[in-house]
């Protein structure tokens, strides 16, 4: 979550609101490697951003911490969790990041020089399909379905990745706003 890689999206209305968070930096991160589904730990950056993070939403009455099962994920639940004095974080597999394929572990220059155009076309939002990666629908269809579930319950931050934002952003309708130098992602619940 340093403001290159933060991202916090929020589920809300007056029933219930549930926080979409990307994950603090992770190693991999730091060296600009795409990850998918591979498990780097936080950088010590990361960890205070999660920090800077919890102190941003301690006033909110979140009563939940959500949280993908990758670590850099759920370490950064459990900061939250912690620094908030709520329960440890409930595990939801499906939030999860996306099966990167071939591309996990790679830089994003090494991607640009063995598949040329795809970064830019995904970062212009296509659905672009690395190979061996997991297909988007699939992925799209499990993190609509978390996502959907934990906004009709309490108050929530839930913490996954990029891929899980995107998809609530072109699917779910989620629109963002800043606070405190964070990004949130509004999306009413279904």
């Amino acid at each position: 979550m340093t403001d290159r890689t933060s991202s916090v999206g929020v589920v809300g209305t007056e029933r219930a609101r549930c926080v979409l968070v990307r994950h603090g930096e992770s190693t991999w991160n730091a060296e600009h490697r795409w990850a998918g589904q591979a498990d780097p730990p936080l950088t010590d950056n990361g960890r205070a951003a999660a920090f800077r993070l919890a102190k941003t939403v301690a006033t909110e009455g979140f009563a939940v911490v959500a949280s993908s099962p990758l670590q850099r994920a759920l370490e950064t639940a459990n900061i939250i969790a912690k620094h908030l004095d709520l329960p440890a974080p409930t595990v939801i597999h499906d939030l999860r990041e996306r099966h990167a394929g071939v591309w996990t572990g790679k830089t994003s220059a090494e991607i640009e020089a063995q598949y040329p155009g795809e970064l830019q076309a995904w970062r212009g939002g296509a659905v672009v399909s690395p190979p061996q990666s997991e297909n988007w629908a699939v992925f799209s269809q499990r993190a609509q379905e978390a996502l959907v579930l934990l906004s009709k319950g309490p108050a929530t931050i839930v913490v996954a990745h990029h891929g899980v934002i995107r998809v609530a952003e072109a699917e779910l309708g989620a629109h963002a706003t800043e606070v405190d130098g964070l990004s949130l992602w509004w999306l009413e619940p279904s």
